[in-house]
């Protein structure tokens, strides 16, 4: 049943009904309304006679009479926090609101490892949610190991699905910011004679010449090779010798007679 509150017509100052049974209850009065809603647990308490109120003779209680607390608020409006105060369960707009059952949304961590040649160049792969949904996950060009992607409204309650890199390890080609490095290997004789080698890049293989008398640790230097073509392609020469002894090469090596130069200046 509606609770009964009193209605004053004409109160110059408000009136508070302090010796009713207002141990948790919420107040509001002003110069035309004089209300109180008592708490949850006054509400489902057996009904009691509440005491006779201590009302000045000079105050004009005209009635007493029931009504909807929600009718003050345009009846089934929004009523903001007196919601809480049963439960949240007012209604709102003609439909019954509980906030505490409103769906919650959260985001869900997810590990993604993909190629070198996927983060560097960028593509497309996929990934398996744990709702057992297939998505696909657009890779950048240049994505960096560690780089987190955030998939919109794949999470728990219209979340995100946050999905962290790992870039796997490239068997001839390492990054340093934008620049990609790899090693040169290269014969005596290319090294001496100076040659044309074919190389790979990010974007298919190129030729590359090798001046003469190059030594190991020299860097041969690409330009616009590297990520997103911003950065190089920097190659580092390694000289190989042959696996197995060479006779033709150590007969010309005990009769060559090198310029005096000292290969270890600063020892």
């Amino acid at each position: 049943m509606p609770r009964s509150y009193l209605y004053e017509e004409s109160v110059d100052n408000p009136i508070f009904l302090d010796d009713l049974r207002t141990d948790t209850g919420l107040k509001y009065a002003d110069s035309r309304i004089i209300f109180l809603v008592s708490s949850v647990v006054e509400a489902l308490s057996p009904p009691t006679t509440p005491a006779k109120a201590n009302i000045p003779a000079s105050s004009q209680i005209t009635k007493s009479f029931s009504f909807n607390v929600s009718s003050l608020f345009g009846g089934g409006g929004d009523m903001g926090g007196f919601a809480d105060l049963f439960g949240g369960g007012m209604r709102r707009g003609g439909r019954r609101y509980s906030p505490q059952y409103a769906p919650q949304s959260e985001d869900v961590n997810y590990q993604l490892t993909i190629p070198f040649m996927l983060a560097a160049t960028g593509g497309e792969t996929s990934i398996r949610l744990r709702n057992g949904k297939q998505v696909a996950v657009k890779i950048p060009a240049g994505a960096k190991d560690g780089l987190t992607l955030r998939l919109r409204n794949e999470g728990e309650g219209g979340g995100s699905a946050l999905i962290k890199l790992t870039v796997q390890s490239h068997p001839i080609f390492t990054r340093e910011g934008d620049n990609i490095l790899m090693n040169l290997p290269l014969t005596l004789k290319e090294a001496v004679l100076g040659a044309k080698v074919t190389i790979p890049t990010l974007t298919g293989k190129v030729s590359v010449t090798v001046p003469p008398n190059t030594s190991s640790g020299q860097v041969l230097r690409l330009a616009k090779k590297g990520i997103k073509g911003k950065g190089d392609l920097l190659a580092r020469v390694q000289i190989l010798l042959p696996d197995k002894p060479d006779s033709d090469l150590e007969s010309f090596v005990r009769q060559w007679k090198p310029r005096s130069q000292d290969p270890r200046p600063l020892f």
